[in-house]
């Protein structure tokens, strides 16, 4: 009995409790379905209720990262420090002195400085030390990269003083540098061979639309009509940007996409008709890797048939995302809309399947595209039989080298790599620097036997050992590593192309 009457008056209690903060938070406890009201009321109550102080501001955050992050693996929050960022890498350019960085012992080392950059104008050099950046010191810290950009990015035409050691003369000297715009390019192209064109879209930003028809324009006065289109590694970008480069290529009104929004709004795009290379041969290579708009070209030139496509089964992502402020200058990516190839082919990947280890087909069995049969047969506009299952599936299948010799003991030493290249060329400056762009075009350039001496060192580091497909793979790797350090992105480019299987079976299907 005596229990009983406790319960009773521990519920009465509870009971007044509840009617007090009722009263208090002026009738927010009315019952409501409304989910907008539930968080508002959430919000209000965790103000002015909660026994502890709350960051509410930090909190909002989690819970807006943790709601949009269950809706499907392509929408996410963005924070207030990483908006900047993601703005930079979809506009094409940034704010700054335009140098990359490496820590080498404790210091922050300029491994290159970016062409036409305020630091080239400024005379700094590759393998400088930045010591202090307006006073702040820069050495013997544990800093992370974003706070070092933090310390020497910023608006154009605002000024940063920068303390510098040079290694190579010994001597230790201040720079006042005006902050400028510094472009990043996404479009980068040369004449492969006589007949043959090349053009490598690395993302499709602001401006790829652009560049990509100057280089079309380029090749169209001299009388090239045979184009390999590189989409590999592109993680896609600006829908609009894939579409205005496929029209390029396009008969008036044949369809280049079709959108379907979450009102189930369905658009087609249509050619223009005024495309400047509706005539030429076209040969795309695609991995893995290559995403989103960049399926979205090769989908509409293979269902157009404009293209014969070669490689790996593309990522196979066929959503598209619009970018939303939230008002504290951060924002959220949400998923908008899907997107189907002119035949009416979702290349979307199943979610479950993203993070699952998945087997590429190699095209050495007799029928190589029976696994990636859909239930709906599709066609192009000759007729020919397109199939879908998470990606774009290439007319030819190619394996990619990495894809071969891809194991542990691969992926521990490779991410050494990076930093075993840029030390040896920290060492060694004097040499490498008199090192011309012709002499790097020439595979010779390189003294393998080095380097594969470093690679022993460093599998011994690791207590692995390495196949003979690892030492092949891993010298192009240094080899591709130190001429970007040295030179730049297209040169890079030019590089790798000249060992390149995917390369010479392109050629071979334009002859």
């Amino acid at each position: 009995m005596r229990n009983y009457i406790y319960l009773i008056l521990i519920a009465g209690s509870t009971f007044l409790l509840i009617y007090n903060y009722k009263s208090l938070g002026n009738n927010l406890f009315e019952s409501s379905n409304n989910p907008e009201k539930k968080i508002e009321n959430l919000y209000y109550y965790l103000k002015n209720y909660y026994v502890d102080k709350i960051d509410l501001d930090s909190l909002s955050n989690e819970i807006i990262k943790d709601v949009v992050k269950k809706l499907d693996p392509h929408s996410f929050y963005i924070s207030k420090n990483e908006l900047p960022i993601v703005n930079e890498s979809m506009r094409g350019s940034f704010e700054g002195i335009g140098v990359n960085f490496f820590f080498i012992n404790d210091t922050v080392s300029i491994i290159r400085v970016l062409k036409d950059s305020p630091a080239e104008k400024f005379g700094l050099l590759a393998g400088d030390r930045i010591l202090m950046s307006d006073k702040d010191t820069l050495y013997g810290k544990n800093l992370s990269n974003q706070k070092i950009l933090d310390k020497i990015k910023g608006p154009k035409e605002s000024k940063i003083n920068l303390e510098i050691f040079r290694p190579s003369s010994a001597e230790k000297f201040n720079v006042n540098i005006e902050r400028g715009k510094v472009d990043i390019a996404s479009v980068f192209f040369y004449e492969l061979k006589e007949d043959v064109g090349y053009i490598k879209i690395d993302r499709f930003i602001k401006e790829t639309d652009v560049d990509f028809k100057l280089a079309i324009e380029n090749f169209n006065e001299k009388r090239i009509k045979k184009l390999i289109l590189d989409l590999r590694d592109n993680p896609g970008g600006y829908l609009f940007s894939a579409e205005k480069i496929s029209d390029l290529f396009l008969e008036k009104d044949q369809k280049i996409v079709i959108v379907k929004s979450s009102k189930g709004e369905i658009k087609e795009k249509l050619a223009s008709g005024e495309g400047i290379f509706k005539d030429g041969r076209v040969c795309i290579l695609i991995n893995k890797n290559s995403a989103s708009a960049s399926e979205v070209l090769a989908g509409a030139l293979q269902d157009n048939d404009r293209a014969f496509i070669i490689g790996e089964t593309s990522f196979g992502k066929g959503l598209v995302q619009n970018q939303f402020p939230l008002g504290s200058k951060d924002a959220i990516r949400l998923t908008v809309a899907k997107y189907y190839t002119p035949s009416g082919r979702s290349i979307q990947k199943p979610f479950e399947s993203y993070n699952d280890n998945i087997k590429y087909l190699i095209n050495d069995s007799k029928k190589p595209h029976d696994q990636a049969i859909d239930t709906i047969m599709y066609y192009s506009t000759n007729g020919k039989k397109l199939f879908t299952k998470g990606g774009i599936l290439p007319d030819k299948i190619l394996p990619s080298k990495e894809a071969k010799a891809k194991n542990i003991s691969y992926e521990i030493i490779w991410n050494q790599l990076n930093r075993m290249v840029i030390e040896e060329v920290d060492k060694n400056r004097n040499f490498y620097s008199k090192l011309k762009r012709e002499d790097v075009l020439k595979e010779q350039f390189l003294d393998k036997a080095k380097w594969i001496e470093l690679l022993n060192v460093l599998s011994k580091k690791n207590k692995i050992d390495l196949k003979s497909t690892d030492y092949e793979i891993m010298i192009n790797s240094i080899r591709s590593i130190l001429v970007f350090q040295l030179f730049d992105r297209k040169t890079q480019i030019e590089v790798n192309n000249s060992n390149d299987p995917y390369i010479f079976e392109a050629i071979n299907i334009l002859k």
